[in-house]
């Protein structure tokens, strides 16, 4: 039941999706924001979080089980981030965008990393290695 290449390849899109928006957000950032450098802030959390979401997919699909360690990686910066948007985010349109970002992509994608990272590391041993070690 569990399709290693499609959550692989999901994890992958998942990243680069996130890298494009780290893009659209430094740009669109307001003005206040970039003096205090948050946009800075939030670009570095988000590459993060590109990053760990891009890997955990890139270690899953070689069948390396070190994606376990990315996968949590990614569900606590997806989280911090959720947190984060929330709790700086005005009253009104903006508390509502980052309330449903919260609760429709940033908590069910960390809850699916943690549940990727739980399944990978209940696997038996020998199935956590490097593959290129048993080269």
């Amino acid at each position: 039941m569990f399709h290693r290449r499609f959550v692989g390849r999901a994890y992958v899109a998942a990243g680069l999706g996130l890298t494009l928006w780290v893009g659209v957000l430094s740009l669109a950032a307001p003005s206040a924001a970039a003096q205090l450098h948050w946009s800075l802030a939030w670009a570095a959390l988000d590459g993060g979080e590109s990053a760990a979401l891009a890997g955990t997919g890139w270690l899953l699909l070689r069948g390396d089980g070190r994606c376990a360690l990315t996968a949590l990686a990614a569900a606590l910066l997806l989280t911090c981030d959720a947190g984060f948007d929330i709790s700086t985010s005005v009253p009104g349109v903006d508390r509502l965008f980052a309330l449903l970002e919260a609760a429709f992509a940033e908590i069910p994608l960390s809850a699916l990393s943690i549940a990727l990272a739980v399944r990978v590391l209940r696997r038996p041993p020998h199935l956590h290695s490097n593959p290129e070690e048993s080269r």
